[in-house]
């Protein structure tokens, strides 16, 4: 993914197929359609705490 106002690359993407990404679809559905989804229930910026945090993870072990 590059940045477009530099051209700098600012992510790496996975290279999934169709498969993956309907499987990847039915889970976040499946996160937001059960009533009792503990996802569902957080708040939008405790969700986004919890994805930068897991974003920094990656990121941290990258080369691991």
């Amino acid at each position: 993914m590059l940045d477009p106002a530099t051209d700098h690359v600012i992510a790496t993407l996975p290279d999934m197929g169709a498969e993956d990404a309907t499987l990847a679809i039915a889970a976040a559905e499946k996160a937001f359609s059960d009533p009792d989804s503990p996802w569902k229930n957080l708040l939008a910026k405790e969700r986004s705490s919890i994805l930068r945090d897991v974003f920094l993870l990656h990121k941290d072990h990258e080369n691991e």
